[in-house]
């Protein structure tokens, strides 16, 4: 098994260090890891150095000879592209995989971010988004994660595909035209949720449209 996405404490103080993963992932036979950091492009620079970013795992994998690639997770924003494909392209990465965190300038983590909104008005916003950040950015990445992660930070989390199934059928077949993935990230179960991110309507329509290439990670849970 790959786990192709794990966030450390180089840029989350609240996850594990390489060498604990290391070690963690040895111990469930995980044989392989990709450490694919948050990237976001901050008044047109990358929020941390990549160079010691993949100095980092480059030790760590020297020191412990366990199978370490460096990837990415890119933070999707309008009008940041150039910067993103120059980032994704000129570092010699093994694996990108890209992200919707934005509506606006409003985080959809924030606790504000559905307050007083309709659920359905503020999923299809939402989808609208990932829709238009996969038009801008479909060159810049392997894999998209977390398609529907907006469910996450709602406290209702039912979900019915056919309630967006055009916009979710728009970004399907975006990704699948383009061979682009989906990973398929098990975060969700750390929030009392054993469903997978996205949710399986959303993987089995994938499938359904041609789609072929899934990968898992963590997504940034603790080893």
């Amino acid at each position: 098994m790959k786990d192709c996405h794990v966030h450390s404490t180089f840029t989350d103080k609240n996850c594990d260090s390489l060498d604990k993963y290391v070690a963690a992932a040895k111990a469930k036979g995980i044989e392989e890891l990709t450490i694919s950091e948050l990237l976001e492009i901050k008044d047109g620079a990358p929020s941390f150095a990549f160079n010691w970013y993949k100095l980092g795992v480059k030790r760590e994998k020297d020191s412990t000879g366990f199978n370490l690639n460096v990837g990415l997770e890119l933070s999707l924003e309008p009008g940041i592209h150039d910067k993103g494909f120059r980032t994704c392209h000129d570092r010699g990465l093994d694996y990108v995989c890209a992200s919707t965190n934005k509506v606006g300038d409003k985080n959809i983590s924030d606790t504000s971010f559905f307050v007083g909104k309709n659920k359905k008005d503020v999923y299809r916003k939402y989808f609208e988004y990932v829709l238009n950040n996969i038009d801008e950015y479909i060159d810049c990445f392997d894999v998209y994660t977390k398609l529907d992660q907006v469910i996450r930070f709602n406290k209702d989390k039912r979900f019915n595909y056919d309630d967006y199934s055009d916009i979710l059928d728009a970004i399907l077949e975006k990704l699948v035209k383009n061979d682009k993935g989906i990973e398929v990230c098990t975060l969700m179960s750390t929030d009392n949720n054993p469903l997978p991110m996205p949710y399986m309507t959303i993987l089995r329509r994938y499938k359904d449209l041609g789609g072929k290439i899934i990968t898992l990670g963590s997504g940034g849970s603790q080893a």
